[in-house]
């Protein structure tokens, strides 16, 4: 049982790191694709990151969670 929950978590930050790479590397290229000043979809992939962030490894969904004893 125990294994089982550590192999799912691990499965899970992989897939979000996994996440966090695609992120960033389709971030790059579109601010090297785009003109200066086109900072809007910059703004989307970084608010992404940051949301995959809070919620996966800074545990802020268990915030509102019930307290488990």
């Amino acid at each position: 049982m125990q294994e089982s929950r550590l192999g799912t978590r691990l499965r899970l930050g992989v897939q979000v790191l996994i996440g966090l790479a695609v992120l960033t590397v389709t971030e790059y290229a579109i601010s090297a694709a785009l003109p200066r000043g086109a900072i809007f979809p910059l703004i989307v992939i970084a608010l992404a990151k940051a949301g995959l962030i809070l919620r996966y490894f800074m545990h802020m969904a268990q915030l509102w969670r019930p307290e488990e004893h």
